[in-house]
């Protein structure tokens, strides 16, 4: 098997913060007022 290298943990560690920053995001929107199920589509 291969070790990862530097640049798999750098994609890595990318992808966590645009996923943890998406979901602060949504959570934030969500917080600040009401949603319907339009606002999805």
């Amino acid at each position: 098997m291969h070790k990862l290298l530097l640049a798999d943990y750098i994609v890595f560690f990318v992808y966590f913060i645009a996923v943890a920053a998406y979901g602060y995001y949504i959570y934030n929107k969500k917080k600040s007022g009401t949603m319907s199920s339009n606002d999805f589509f």
